[in-house]
């Protein structure tokens, strides 16, 4: 193995650049040429790489996004899937390793089914991939949430308002039960739990009589899905566009109560600052397994968390299939929010 590709697909997240950093220092000691792609896998069908430097590389290493740039392209559902395999043969890459979700390595096994040595590495701030515990980019997603929410709580009380928190979470609850958790939020709205808005109103109004008068509700982007309308397809994915629930949400909360919430979308704040060293150190042993599995062949898989030890997962295991929130999560958050 001579030369391996390295890109990074989908949402971005803080810790991505630690991954990048330790799989070209990997390759590099190994006499192996790491060759970045730019934007995913737009960046193969543009014909956009280059040697990658590790010296240059460590300048990003504890920056947030990603220094290779990224993309929400799917060659195979614009029928792009021979110029993807063609641009390959021309990179002359003996292998790829791709970084992101599960949209992102969806294509890494398209292309590991075609005969393309490939290695995935999960991440995503959802924490969605199936067959991991961790994926790379939750940990400081958590961290950024809570810190913003700790920020404008002060001015909440002072006003004595109700606040719902808007995070990520397309059609899983982590950020929004963690979230909770972290922050002492007072309700939780997100597709796994048995939640409503019926019982948010609820429960602000038995919070008011207990004398709080600034309650604090998270709800994840993807909460109750079914009931909007005029969503627009977001990418090539298939992928809607979900960002601001929050708002049609007090709103009715507002027209019900007369006391209508603020509302704080985190939005891209949650993509941003400098990676806690849980995802610096995840990021690390995610790239080292990588690097390893794929020198030695093991291709086809991806790098998971499980039990404390990284192992290796085949990437047709893991698509198609979601990492919903573990019942004791689930028990935990209801046992603690009175759910």
């Amino acid at each position: 193995m001579k030369r391996v590709g390295i890109l990074t697909g989908g949402g971005d997240s803080s810790g991505i650049n630690k991954a990048i950093v330790t799989t070209v220092g990997m390759l590099v000691n190994a006499d192996i040429e790491a060759v970045g792609i730019q934007n995913g896998w737009q960046g193969l069908l543009d014909e956009k790489w280059d040697t990658l430097e590790l010296e240059s590389c460590r300048q990003w290493e504890y920056q947030p996004g990603t220094l290779l740039g990224t993309a929400r392209t799917n060659p195979f559902a614009s029928g792009q899937e021979q110029q993807l395999l063609t641009n390959l043969d021309r990179a002359q890459l003996d292998g790829l390793i791709a970084i992101g979700g599960d949209d992102t390595l969806s294509v890494a096994q398209r292309l590991s089914s075609l005969g393309v040595p490939i290695v995935g590495i999960p991440q995503t701030i959802d924490n969605d991939v199936y067959g991991t515990e961790r994926c790379l980019g939750f940990d400081t997603a958590l961290h950024a949430i809570a810190q913003s929410v700790n920020s404008v709580r002060n001015s909440n009380n002072a006003h004595e308002r109700d606040m719902l928190v808007e995070v990520m979470g397309r059609e899983t609850g982590w950020l929004a039960i963690l979230s909770a958790l972290l922050i002492g939020a007072d309700y939780v709205l997100c597709p796994e739990l048995n939640t409503s808005i019926d019982g948010l109103i609820e429960r602000f109004r038995q919070r008011s009589s207990q004398g709080c008068h600034s309650c604090v509700a998270v709800v994840a982007e993807g909460f109750d899905i079914s009931s909007r309308s005029n969503m627009e397809i977001a990418d090539d994915f298939g992928n809607f566009e979900l960002e601001g629930i929050a708002y049609s949400i007090a709103q009715l909360v507002g027209q019900r109560t007369r006391k209508k919430p603020r509302v704080l979308v985190m939005g891209y704040l949650q993509r941003g600052g400098n990676p806690t060293p849980t995802d610096l150190l995840l990021a690390t042993r995610f790239a080292a397994r990588a690097v390893s599995s794929l020198v030695q062949g093991n291709t086809g898989t991806m790098t998971a968390l499980r039990q404390g030890a990284i192992v290796d997962v085949p990437l047709t295991e893991v698509i198609g299939k979601k990492q919903y929130v573990t019942d004791q999560w689930l028990q935990l958050t209801s046992l603690e929010l009175d759910l």
